[in-house]
């Protein structure tokens, strides 16, 4: 769209208020009508009215927004400096697509991702940490039965009921699972 376009605030109107409401075109009726009206007037000399049919109101009706990225290759300057560009336009579709937002380029680096050494390694230690565990409760089943009978003995469970026993078993069990060089 060039400046000089007398649709285009409207198209840029109707494009925020998309984005403000989840690309849900029900929402932005006024905004939809009001391109219609000035498509009306100036559909000769606007690029935004290109494919609107202002002989009906509401025809838009059936449109479907949805936003479109574009992924090109990567472009490397240098083997540490890789950035991607990518596109992004708002485009309506209905039978021909129609462009209402310019495109805009830009450049980001790409997250550095994980190798699967590391993800394998994590996953290792996660299998260890949680094979111990039986192990740390089985340390810890006296102040662990002590804190069940109190529990169960109450009808009537009340918060701090049981806290002397909870300390003593949440203890015991930082102490076990420390001695196995872990953690919960």
């Amino acid at each position: 769209m060039t400046t000089t376009d007398p649709c285009k605030k409207f198209a840029c109107k109707l494009q925020q208020c998309l984005k403000d409401n989840v690309y849900q075109p029900s929402r932005c009726e006024e905004v939809l009508e009001e391109i219609r009206q000035c498509c009306i007037k100036h559909s000769a000399i606007s690029i935004v009215c290109d494919g609107i049919d202002t002989s009906k109101p509401g025809k838009h009706r059936n449109r479907i927004f949805i936003m479109r990225v574009q992924h090109t290759k990567f472009v490397v300057q240098r083997l540490e400096n890789v950035k991607r560009k990518r596109s992004i336009a708002l485009a309506v579709i209905s039978g021909s697509a129609i462009i209402l937002s310019s495109f805009y380029w830009f450049a980001q680096t790409p997250p550095i991702p994980k190798t699967k050494r590391l993800k394998m390694e994590a996953v290792k230690k996660a299998k260890e940490r949680f094979r111990k565990y039986p192990i740390i409760i089985a340390q810890c089943h006296e102040s662990g039965a002590k804190y069940a009978a109190c529990v169960l003995a109450k009808s009537d469970l009340r918060k701090g009921d049981c806290e002397s026993e909870f300390k003593e078993f949440k203890a015991c069990l930082m102490k076990a699972a420390a001695k196995n060089n872990t953690k919960l």
